[in-house]
């Protein structure tokens, strides 16, 4: 047939810790479920920060630290993912590089990207933050952007 694509790739979804990134989750396994696709999450993790979310003469948090704590994170949304469907095959990794950027090029080889409509904001917002608008300009592959 011309014009069918099949994609062979994961469901993306883009996670932060949030609220919107959870639901986000919860949408993606599913998702992924009805489409037999395995879902794969990804932080991005985002360093230095910016200059606007510390103050001026504030300790920045132990970078090491962060991460380790981030992974953790990551680990148990996972673990939680998996016991809600056992069928699904679920990956996570853990990126460092600008959100949007490494959004884009994960979602390559994907089958759909989705988002969160927002993520934190100020120091937590250094782990995804709001990349669904470039996301949505710059995507190679179908994009959900789950609302509340």
């Amino acid at each position: 047939m011309h014009g069918v694509v099949t994609v062979t790739g994961p469901v993306l979804v883009g996670w932060d810790g949030s609220a919107a990134s959870r639901r986000a989750v919860r949408w993606a396994a599913e998702a992924a479920t009805l489409r037999h696709r395995p879902l794969r999450m990804l932080t991005v993790f985002r360093w230095p920060l910016e200059s606007n979310t510390v103050e001026p003469r504030a300790e920045l948090p132990d970078v090491p630290a962060t991460r380790d704590q981030v992974r953790g994170m990551l680990a148990e949304e996972a673990r939680a993912v998996r016991a809600g469907h056992p069928e699904l095959a679920v990956e996570e990794e853990f990126v460092d590089g600008a959100p949007a950027r490494m959004l884009v090029e994960q979602g390559r080889q994907a089958a759909l990207t989705v988002l969160g409509q927002r993520g934190h904001g100020g120091l937590s917002g250094l782990l995804l933050g709001s990349a669904s608008r470039s996301l949505l300009h710059r995507a190679t592959c179908p994009v959900a952007v789950v609302r509340r």
